[in-house]
């Protein structure tokens, strides 16, 4: 089956951390996770991970579909500052302290 690679067309400016989809009417709340597997981007626009990098997700096409964890995902490598589509498959969510906190 042919794996689904996002638009290198999608550029950073058109990349809201705050706006909602389409339609959706939504407001799109970034969240921040880390990589658990190594990705090497193949194409412009792709983010390369490395096992331990927080990033931020600032754009979620497919946000609310909690099924589909074989998605792609733009956002911010907060070690390179680089910017990009990646795999959410191969990220996990970050806890934050007061998530950790939570008995």
């Amino acid at each position: 089956s042919a794996a689904y690679a996002p638009s290198a067309a999608y550029a950073a400016s058109s990349a809201s951390r705050t706006g909602g989809r389409a339609g959706g009417g939504g407001t799109f709340e970034p969240t921040r996770r880390i990589a658990v597997r190594e990705f090497k981007g193949e194409s412009q626009g792709e983010l390369d991970l490395h096992t331990n990098d927080h990033v931020t997700v600032t754009h979620d096409p497919d946000e609310g579909d909690q099924n589909k964890m074989h998605r792609w995902v733009y956002g911010e490598n907060e070690q390179t500052q680089e910017r990009g589509w990646f795999p959410l498959s191969h990220t996990k969510a970050l806890e934050t302290q007061a998530e950790a906190a939570d008995p």
